[in-house]
Formats: structure tokens, C-alpha cells, sequence
């Protein structure tokens, strides 16, 4: 009888461990996302893999060059919007639709001033998660930052 209840205790702590194990790899593809998600969305700076932070810098440059924003990024993507209402932190909802070694898909919904929901497409830049690509699909959005970014960089006036 002793046997059975080491048994069912080990069983337990290897279920346990499984189950946490799952957890800390979801919660690694979500690090960058509760970093731009969290308190007051104030953010130093992007957790952009490489090629997003080369069209993010190329964009800005080219708004510098023209003194005011590129046309398409004058908000915050995060928020789709330019403002963001009290509260907005707490209604973020995460939910990881796709995951390989080295690709993420995540989708964001939360609230701000009205329901809004966008796809993270992340890579494995080594130990970490970095943002690649984000899209709007809150009804009446049909922006991909990454074209944005683009589009930017070429603006002539």
C-alpha cells in the first residue's frame, strides 16, 4: 500500500512538472508582449527582432529628414491609437494561436475606447522572443506594421 502512494505522489509531481514546464515556455513567447503591455505602456524601447527595429530606424529617420511623422505612424501600434484609456493594462487578454522552435503567433486583444485585437507574429533571436510583425484585425483596421514602417521610409513628402 505504501508503494501505491509514493506512486501516485510521483505520478502527481511529474504531471506538475510537465504542466509548469508548458507554462514557462508560454510565458517565454510572451515576454515581449507583457513588456509593451504592462502599466502605464510607456516603453523605452521595442522588443523588435532585427528586421522590424531596420524598418522601425528607417522610418524614423525619414521622418526626422521630413520633420513630422511618415504618413500611417502617427499612434502607437500597441494601442492602435494615439490615446489610451485608464485601464487598458488590465483588460489585456494573450493567447498564443501557433508555436514552433523559432515562430510565434500570439493574438492581444484588449480595450481601448472599443474591443481591439492584434496578431504578434515573434522569433527566436537565441534565448529570446522578439516582435517581427504586428496586424490589426479590430474591424474597420487593415494595417501591418511592417508595411507601414515601409511605407514611411519611402514617403517623399
Amino acid at each position: 500500500m505504501t508503494f501505491g502512494k509514493y506512486a501516485i505522489v510521483r505520478v502527481l509531481a511529474i504531471v506538475a512538472g510537465l504542466v509548469s514546464n508548458t507554462a514557462l515556455a508560454e510565458d517565454s513567447v510572451l515576454t515581449p508582449l507583457k513588456t509593451i503591455y504592462q502599466g502605464d505602456l510607456m516603453r523605452d524601447k521595442e522588443p523588435f527582432s532585427e528586421r522590424l527595429q531596420a524598418l522601425h530606424e528607417a522610418a524614423l529617420q525619414r521622418s526626422q529628414e521630413l520633420e513630422g511623422p511618415v504618413s500611417g505612424l502617427d499612434f502607437d501600434y500597441a494601442v492602435n491609437g494615439q490615446d489610451f484609456e485608464a485601464g487598458l493594462s488590465a483588460s489585456v487578454q494573450y493567447e498564443v494561436t501557433s508555436q514552433s522552435d523559432n515562430a510565434a503567433n500570439v493574438t492581444v486583444t484588449f480595450r481601448n475606447f472599443e474591443p481591439q485585437t492584434l496578431r504578434y507574429d515573434l522569433v527566436k533571436d537565441g534565448n529570446s522572443w522578439l516582435v517581427d510583425d504586428v496586424e490589426c484585425l479590430s474591424p474597420n483596421c487593415d494595417w501591418v506594421l511592417s508595411e507601414l514602417y515601409a511605407q514611411g521610409a519611402a514617403q517623399t513628402e
